[in-house]
């Protein structure tokens, strides 16, 4: 038999504001919904303790939900893959706030993109290792515009 003394308490949900950001895979799995199989993907919100929940079909196509999230993560659409692959893989997420009947809100993931690279600013203490030859000659500010 199981337990008859436990106590639940009270958890609450709260949406985070729409917008991009920095997850993590944290799981995949692939789960039995209304159209067939699907992958569960749980992504990890960096610096936060939030995680978010998103469904896409398990058929993979340069077309598919499926086949643009994995070119987000890998740059390519492979023939195949496993769900280890991607654990801890960052990207964007663009996440939507939608709301229940009831009046709730939740996170929508409407779309995966590639991490952001940073790019290291041009300061004009750089500008002499861009163009020595140029500034060595006294020749204008650099390479002339295209």
């Amino acid at each position: 038999m199981g337990e008859k003394s436990f106590r639940i308490e009270r958890t609450e949900y709260e949406a985070l504001d729409p917008g991009q950001y920095v997850v993590k895979v944290a799981d995949l799995e692939l789960t039995e919904g209304q159209y067939g199989k699907q992958i569960q993907w749980s992504l990890r919100v960096k610096d936060s303790d939030a995680t978010l929940k998103a469904w896409t079909s398990a058929k993979m196509s340069s077309g598919s939900k499926l086949g643009k999230w994995v070119v987000a993560l890998t740059g390519s659409l492979p023939e195949a893959f496993e769900p280890l692959d991607f654990l801890g893989m960052e990207c964007l997420a663009t996440v939507a706030t939608e709301m229940r009947a009831d009046g709730s809100e939740y996170n929508k993931v409407t779309a995966l993109r590639a991490p952001r690279r940073k790019v290291k600013p041009v300061v004009e203490a750089d500008m002499e290792e861009l163009w020595p030859e140029e500034q060595a000659k006294g020749e204008g500010d650099g390479p002339e515009p295209f």
